[in-house]
């Protein structure tokens, strides 16, 4: 099971599940696993860097097929990644969040021991 890291909000989607982190930084996560997703039949997660809006326009919008969260998009600007990060073990999805929670404003790093810690840990993904 993956830790709660800041876990505002958890569902089910398609055959599967989602997670959506958030950190003070108004960045965050979302965390999938289902048949679609990249590594979903081998057991394995999908992760997202995601910002939220910064004015809190955050709904829940349910309707009879789904159930979401607006308020968020995917960020493909960071210091983590320009894509999706597919195929993680659960202890690689805790660490890349509490990298994403290092983020600055802008999506870098706040320190340059943070960036070298990211650059090999993410060699080994």
């Amino acid at each position: 099971m993956i830790s709660i890291h800041k876990l505002i909000y958890k569902h089910n989607v398609f055959d599967g599940t989602q997670r959506l982190y958030r950190f003070e930084n108004n960045f965050g996560a979302s965390v999938i696993r289902h048949s679609g997703s990249y590594g979903g039949n081998d057991g394995l997660y999908e992760l997202a860097v995601i910002i939220w809006d910064p004015k809190d326009n955050i709904t829940l919008v349910e309707t009879d097929r789904y159930k979401r969260i607006t308020g968020w998009t995917i960020c493909y600007s960071t210091a983590i990644t320009n894509d999706v990060i597919g195929y993680l073990e659960e202890d690689q999805v805790n660490t890349i969040l509490s990298f994403i929670e290092k983020l600055d404003e802008f999506g870098n790093f706040a320190s340059d021991e943070d960036a070298q810690a990211w650059e090999k840990f993410s060699d080994e993904l």
